[in-house]
C-alpha cells in the first residue's frame, strides 16, 4: 500500500442565516443548506470512501463543534453545534485527501 496522500477536493463554505456558498473551491459541485447547521456538499466525482479522510474546520470565534460523515453517494453531511450542543450556523473550511495509490 502507498503512504502518499492526495488531495481530492478543499472549500472554504460561507453560510449566513440564509445561505450557503462557497467563497474558494476546489472539486466540490454544490453546497446546500438543510437547516440551521446541517449542510450537503456534494463531490464532483465518486471516490472509494475507504481510502478517504475529511478534515473540517469551524471558522467562528466561538466556542463549538463540527462534524463530517463520510460521503454516500458523493455526499459529505456537514453537522455544526454551538457549544452547549445545539445546532448553529458557521462557516468552515473543508479538505477531503485520499489516502494510498
Amino acid at each position: 500500500m502507498s503512504d502518499k496522500t492526495e488531495v481530492v477536493a478543499a472549500a472554504q463554505v460561507l453560510v449566513s442565516a440564509s445561505s450557503i456558498s462557497f467563497k474558494a473551491n476546489s472539486e466540490f459541485k454544490t453546497a446546500t443548506k438543510s437547516a440551521v447547521g446541517l449542510y450537503d456538499l456534494e463531490l464532483e466525482h465518486e471516490h472509494d470512501r475507504n481510502k478517504l479522510v475529511i478534515h473540517v474546520t469551524r471558522n467562528n470565534t466561538v466556542d463549538g463543534t463540527i462534524e463530517a460523515s463520510m460521503p454516500i453517494d458523493k455526499h459529505i453531511q456537514i453537522n455544526v453545534f454551538g457549544a452547549d450542543g445545539v445546532v448553529a450556523d458557521s462557516s468552515f473550511w473543508i479538505t477531503v485527501r485520499r489516502i494510498g495509490g
